[in-house]
């Protein structure tokens, strides 16, 4: 519909009203403009605000470092006192307290334990019991921390290997002789203990034997005797008549020189 600007409004030309309208969007519009793009000052300000106001001067012709500007010109750090660190220093007198202890939880009396830890840091001379105690504390707790100079380590005590008859596999010291097995076997170690077992040993004799060697230990028996009369005073003549060897007879009567005279009584078993 066309718009009849001849008319008036309060005696005022509409095409006049139009025109004055149009004035003012366009006022409007250039208004809201300049509050939406704040001015460079603005920039400023609002940027002096949150940083801190920064002046900066050069000579003329110098570019300006602005890299300060995020922290206001200055870089600050955070500074932390060292907290001190607790540390215990392990000697080997904390050691041997840490292996005392483990070894009375494993069963060891304290005053084992103590003696044998007490020895193994000292460089004294081990029973085989004490050494053994070591070991196993060693394997818990490493060794110690200052070195030690180990004294000497007892064998490993005699030990019975089962029933008799039998033979018996040497392991050390404590029983590598014909005294020491018949002490272990027969609680006893006299000429009858000991003939006893060097009779059933001939081909090995009476020791000291080496790790490994292997023994026949019999089974224990009284020993038995005869007396040489006529006819039975040569070591052929004992042996065939008593069911035994020449070898054995031998053995038994180490003491004797054969041919015997008639009445010396001589062992055969």
């Amino acid at each position: 519909m066309a718009v009849d600007f001849s008319k008036k409004i309060g005696g005022v030309p509409v095409i006049y009203l139009a025109g004055g309208g149009a004035v003012i969007l366009v006022i409007v519009a250039w208004k809201m403009k300049t509050v939406a793009t704040p001015t460079e000052e603005e920039v400023g300000e609002e940027v002096g605000e949150d940083v801190g106001e920064v002046t900066t001067t050069a000579p003329s012709g110098t570019a300006v470092d602005y890299s300060g500007l995020a922290t206001g010109g200055a870089t600050s750090y955070a500074v932390y006192e060292p907290e001190p660190v607790e540390t215990t220093v392990e000697t080997n007198e904390t050691w041997g307290k840490a292996a005392v202890t483990y070894l009375s939880e494993q069963g060891y009396s304290t005053l084992s334990a103590q003696r044998a830890i007490a020895n193994y840091l000292a460089g004294a001379d081990l029973s085989y019991d004490e050494s053994m105690a070591v070991e196993k504390a060693t394997k818990k707790l490493g060794v110690p921390p200052e070195a030690v100079t180990p004294g000497k380590t007892g064998s490993e005590p005699a030990k019975k290997q089962g029933t008799l008859p039998r033979v018996h596999v040497v392991k050390g010291v404590n029983d590598n002789t014909v005294a020491k097995l018949a002490t272990l076997y027969y609680a006893r170690k006299d000429d009858v203990a000991t003939d006893l077992l060097e009779a059933a040993n001939i081909a090995i004799g009476k020791g000291p034997w080496g790790t490994g060697q292997k023994v026949t230990v019999p089974k224990w028996r009284s020993a038995k005797y005869v007396t040489a009369r006529r006819g039975m005073t040569m070591l052929r003549d004992i042996a065939r008549k008593n069911g035994t060897t020449q070898a054995k007879v031998r053995e038994l009567n180490d003491e004797l020189k054969f041919p015997v005279k008639v009445g010396t009584r001589v062992r055969v078993a």
